[in-house]
């Protein structure tokens, strides 16, 4: 029996690329797509996947946010996150959401494979080249970004790609002025105060690259 697999994805040309890389494998199978993470939470509870192979930056819902919620409603499901960030601050955000894997998007065809086959054993899988390079958990808990929630550390991240409050409310499915919230709250907690040195923090401590 063939691996059953939602493929999350928001960038239609590059949706289509992965489909056909896993329904190759011949043990994979893409039962369903979507392209946001609202659509990827319906069908998860719908279809019962094994593996939900999900990218982070997402419409409605954040990629972060629709792996929490797939994994309260169907327990049995495991989640492969597909990033082009290659930060330890995401990896750490995604696991905690409940992800059992991080792939970042610049590895290999057959790297995604493999990722996809581990999570589906029971594995929890991170990027060869991040777990080659030299980061730890000691260097991520001395980041001042250990100081913010994991819905913080996500709005953060919507911060600091220019969206404004309303944008990251719909993103994360939350009010107006709960995101207005979390970013007094990030502000206060990183005694920063503009925008722009949210900005050169990220990058500083690898959530963004510049």
């Amino acid at each position: 029996m063939r691996t059953k697999i939602l493929l999350v994805e928001d960038h239609q040309v590059l949706r289509d690329g992965l489909r056909s890389l896993i329904d190759r494998a011949g043990d994979l199978e893409v039962v369903a797509e979507a392209g946001d993470g609202a659509t990827a939470v319906t069908l998860s509870a719908q279809l019962r996947p094994d593996v939900v192979v999900m990218d982070i930056r997402l419409p409605r819902l954040s990629g972060i946010e629709a792996t929490r919620r797939i994994v309260a409603s169907v327990p049995s499901t495991r989640v492969l996150i597909l990033s082009q960030l290659d930060s330890w601050i995401s990896v750490q955000e995604s696991f905690e959401a409940g992800a059992a894997g991080y792939l970042v998007k610049t590895s290999s065809a057959s790297q995604l494979l493999v990722a996809v086959r581990a999570v589906h054993d029971g594995q929890r899988y991170v990027s060869p080249e991040m777990r080659e390079s030299g980061m730890n958990g000691d260097l991520r808990a001395e980041s001042p970004l250990n100081l913010l929630s994991s819905r913080e550390r996500e709005v953060l991240q919507l911060i600091v790609e220019g969206l404004s409050n309303r944008q990251i409310a719909e993103s994360l499915g939350i009010a107006e002025r709960t995101a207005d919230a979390h970013r007094g709250s990030i502000m206060s907690k990183l005694d920063v105060h503009k925008a722009t040195d949210l900005v050169r923090l990220a990058i500083r401590e690898g959530l963004i690259t510049p």
